[in-house]
């Protein structure tokens, strides 16, 4: 069935933009986990919060695995124009 919005969308009074991104590992394995950072900048006239979501896809898996699955995620509260690096574990 359609959705009206879909998880991740995001319903907010403000922008955000995304840059500086960077991965410690292109490569991933349960056991060892990887970092993402990122700069996350509030771009709207008012503060808000963001919410960055990491997903990953198993290439080699011999099981039926999701196109996606979410591995992290963290949620951020920005004033207007603030910018802010954050690291997300994975």
């Amino acid at each position: 069935m359609d959705v009206l919005f879909p998880f991740g969308f995001g319903l907010s009074y403000t922008t955000f933009e995304y840059d500086n991104l960077s991965i410690s590992s292109k490569e991933f394995r349960d056991v060892d986990g990887i970092t993402v950072s990122l700069n996350i900048t509030n771009s709207g006239k008012i503060a808000g919060k963001e919410i960055a979501q990491v997903y990953v896809r198993d290439i080699k898996s011999k099981l039926i695995r999701p196109e996606k699955e979410l591995k992290g995620f963290i949620k951020v509260e920005l004033a207007p124009g603030q910018k802010k690096n954050h690291d997300a574990p994975a």
